[in-house]
């Protein structure tokens, strides 16, 4: 279990990472790239029986539910670096070309795109 600091609002965008590095042992949770929380000597993932939780969290016996929409997921086998987390966390404009509104910025930003010569 790890926690942070940042207070996050409603209706705002967050971009929230949270990185275990097995060989530092160490969680990491980053808001926007920065380095929010850090929990050293991490007990190591356990392998393919065991489970990741995204959204709840159980405190004193209560199952506690994530309120809001998680957009994308991303998981690798690699350790991102702080500097990898700013760069992604750096979104000026997101195009969802599967959306009904393909030139229509899906970001935070609302930079509208138009789209000429398309199929």
């Amino acid at each position: 279990h790890l926690s942070g600091s940042t207070i996050l609002y409603n209706s705002t965008w967050y971009h929230i990472a949270f990185v275990y590095n097995y060989g530092a042992q160490q969680q990491i949770l980053y808001v926007n790239g920065v380095q929010d929380a850090v929990k050293s000597n991490a007990q190591s993932f356990q392998g393919q029986n065991a489970s990741i939780t995204i959204g709840s969290s159980t405190v004193s016996s209560t199952q506690i539910y994530f309120s809001g929409y998680i957009d994308n997921l991303l998981l690798t086998t690699q350790a991102k670096s702080s500097t990898d987390l700013l760069r992604d966390a750096s979104l000026m404009a997101y195009y969802a070309f599967d959306s009904s509104n393909p030139s229509g910025d899906s970001g935070p930003n609302g930079i509208d795109g138009t789209a000429t010569n398309t199929l």
